[in-house]
């Protein structure tokens, strides 16, 4: 009996290379949601001590202008923070949209592997049924005749 081929090999190979540039893809926005949360981080600490240098600026005797300079400097980021908040939840969004995409091609190289599998048991259920056949021919041909 032949080797076993699947004929849908080719087909099963480019939903296997799909699969991987989507877990590439989805790694990808993963570090960009990962970066975006560290500037989030980064800003939300320079907040808090730009807001406790403003406290320490009342209680010294720092001129007016200085205030003035580092409560803009509190806004701009103030800002800057809802303005990368706003691009995190995009980057979520992405993120959640990739995961569906690879949910499905997961689900397409499932379907061609079960289809593989299922050829494959056949393929061997059909082989074992010819060698039993081979071999009880065999065992036939060897058994002398008792006439």
């Amino acid at each position: 009996m032949k080797k076993f081929s699947f004929k849908l090999d080719s087909l099963l190979n480019v939903r296997k290379k799909r699969e991987e540039l989507v877990i590439q893809e989805l790694a990808e926005a993963q570090m960009t949601e990962n970066r975006i949360n560290g500037q989030i981080n980064d800003t939300r600490n320079t907040i808090a001590l730009m807001i406790e240098e403003s406290k320490s600026y009342l209680k010294s005797s720092i001129n007016v202008e200085s205030l003035l300079l580092s409560r803009n400097y509190i806004e701009f980021l103030k800002r800057k923070l809802s303005e990368l908040e706003a691009e995190l939840e995009k980057a979520k969004q992405k993120t959640l949209k990739i995961k569906e995409k690879l949910a499905e091609a997961v689900k397409e190289r499932k379907i061609i592997e079960t289809l593989k599998e299922k050829q494959f048991a056949q393929y061997k259920k059909e082989y074992n049924k010819q060698d039993n056949a081979q071999m009880d021919e065999i065992s036939n041909n060897k058994q002398p005749d008792k006439d």
